[in-house]
């Protein structure tokens, strides 16, 4: 075997034992404190994000005693909870609408070690927001809509959309998203007071 040959498979290895790179924030805190924090942080930003139906069976508000007091007790019918299910109590779905244009991202708490968590920011897409008088904070521009209800000349994108079929003007691109992820990080971090 050549040295060339040789080198080449030691290159390999090293290439797949890399560090994978995660755009996000690392925390020390309890992940249902990071948790906490970034609901609060996303309400302080006029974010939304998508209410969770079922969480199989994990969390819920205790039942009152007759005192008025919740009971804080073992619940036993609670022993079966769905794992997988309960694990999206770190998963939150997000949308931000900056200027005209709506973001949506999701937010993923993960593990990294027995004392760092990392929260993942991933984008999910973007579109136009209606800018048309009554219409809602989130509710998609149609096709041909503009600022202040104005027609725009059709563009590039609008054509190609069209002969696909598309009803919407899709935004491609990164840089609304690389805005709000910061201004999320900032605020998370108190550099947002």
């Amino acid at each position: 075997m050549s040295a060339k040959r040789a080198g080449a498979g030691t290159r390999e290895r090293e290439r797949r034992h890399r560090t994978k790179w995660h755009f996000g924030i690392r925390s020390r805190s309890p992940p249902m404190e990071v948790m906490l924090e970034i609901y609060r942080t996303l309400k302080t930003l006029g974010m939304e994000w998508k209410e969770k139906k079922s969480l199989g069976g994990l969390g819920g508000v205790p039942p009152r005693t007759s005192s008025g007091r919740a009971e804080l007790s073992r619940a036993p019918e609670l022993d079966g909870v769905d794992l997988k299910a309960a694990a999206q109590v770190y998963f939150v779905e997000t949308r931000a609408r900056v200027g005209d244009v709506v973001v949506l991202m999701n937010l993923q708490l993960y593990m990294v070690d027995s004392i760092n968590y990392l929260v993942d920011f991933h984008h999910k897409g973007s579109y136009r927001a209606s800018t048309a008088e009554g219409a809602g904070k989130f509710d998609m521009a149609p096709v041909g809509e503009h600022h202040h209800g104005e027609v725009r000349p059709c563009t590039m994108l609008d054509r190609k959309d069209k002969d696909q079929g598309a009803k919407e003007d899709e935004v491609v691109s990164p840089f609304v998203f690389m805005d709000v992820a910061c201004r999320l990080i900032l605020e998370l971090a108190g550099g947002g007071e």
